[in-house]
């Protein structure tokens, strides 16, 4: 989910973990472009945490939508931790 108040962007995103084993220490950040530069600052709900096996977690964030980003709607959510793959998936523009 994604909403536009004021100036700020709030997402709210819903993270699995559909393996066997534990995601452990998960860094969530929100990125310009994708590998692109991390969006600061941001307020997030909950960050550096773990999912074991079969578990979902609602995560939220808040940061501003800057008019000095090159691509204010080019954002993406980067999830990575020591144990898995680096992921990275498209925030839908509002």
């Amino acid at each position: 989910r994604v909403d536009d108040r004021e100036g700020r962007r709030i997402c709210e995103f819903r993270l699995s973990n559909p393996g066997s084993s534990l995601a452990f220490f998960l860094r969530a950040r929100i990125v310009e472009g994708s590998g692109g530069p991390e969006i600061l600052p941001c307020f997030w709900s909950d960050n550096y945490f773990s999912l074991t096996p079969g578990t979902s977690r609602t995560i939220s964030v808040e940061f501003t939508r800057s008019a000095s980003q090159e691509k204010p709607d080019d954002l993406y959510l980067a999830l990575s931790g020591p144990n898995i793959a680096p992921l990275t998936v498209r925030i839908p523009a509002r």
